[in-house]
Parts: structure tokens; sequence; C-alpha cells
């Protein structure tokens, strides 16, 4: 019996650090730099802002949402990515020390007051309203759920 449970609790250890293995620092953080900057050619007249993944209540491995990491590597929980083409920056709003190849490093609390600033100057905003996409999930299926569930 003892050495069933002895089983359970390795295969638990190592399924542990399987999944708290990141994967989106594989990029330089140049790489990430770029994308931003293909989107500021296409969208030039406004603010991009990209919401991260939450933080949630449970026990699983966090994981950030497929645009957010596209366009940033950090997967840090409850940050935002604001991409500024007419400033020609990218500002990153996390609990995150590390710039990481962006132009500012801002509280995630300092959001509302950047964004009510810059809005005095700016008229349009660009945002993704669809579903969040996490690691396996496809947003367009989530929103048709969504859609027959409401």
């Amino acid at each position: 019996m003892n050495r069933i449970l002895s089983v359970i609790a390795l295969i638990a250890l190592m399924g542990s650090f399987s999944i708290t293995q990141s994967f989106a620092f594989q990029f330089d953080p140049s790489e990430y730099a770029s994308r931003r900057a293909q989107l500021m050619e296409k969208f030039p007249d406004g603010l991009i802002i990209i919401e991260g993944a939450a933080s949630l209540p449970n026990y699983f491995a966090f994981m950030q949402n497929n645009n957010f990491l596209y366009l940033s590597g950090v997967e840090t929980e409850n940050a935002f990515l604001v991409i500024d083409p007419q400033k020609k920056k990218s500002i990153l709003f996390a609990a995150q020390k590390d710039k990481s190849g962006f132009d500012q490093l801002m509280r995630s609390l300092d959001l509302k007051e950047y964004l009510t600033q810059r809005a005095s100057t700016i008229k349009t905003f660009y945002t993704c309203f669809a579903p969040e996409e996490l690691a396996r999930e496809c947003s367009s299926e989530k929103a048709g759920t969504l859609r027959y569930t409401m």
C-alpha cells in the first residue's frame, strides 16, 4: 500500500514540473517587438489594448491567453498590453519588474489613468471582443457555445 502511495506521489510531483514549464520565452524579445510593430503599421490611428488572462480561483496552472502571449511573450496574470502607434511604443501594465523588450512598464492599476489621459487626444481604441482563447481552446467555437447557452 505504501509503495502505491509513493508511486502516486512521484507521478503527481513529476506532473507538476511539466505543467509549470514556460514556453513563452522561446523567442527573443525582439520577435515580440517586431509583431507589435507590424500591428502598429496596420492600425496607426488609435490605441491597441490587449488584455491578458486573469488569475483564476482554482488549482490549475496559470495559462496566458493566446493573443497576449503572441504579442508580448509575458505569462503574468492580470496584465494588459497597450500598443501606441502614434508614440511608437508598447506599454506593459503588469506586476512585473523585467521590461522584456517593452518601452515602458507600469502597474495594472495605472491603466485607467493612462487611458483617460490618452483619450483626450486619441478617439479610436482597438481591442478584442472575441472570447478569451487559452491553450487548447478555439475562440470561435467558444463564442458559438456561449451564444447557444446564454
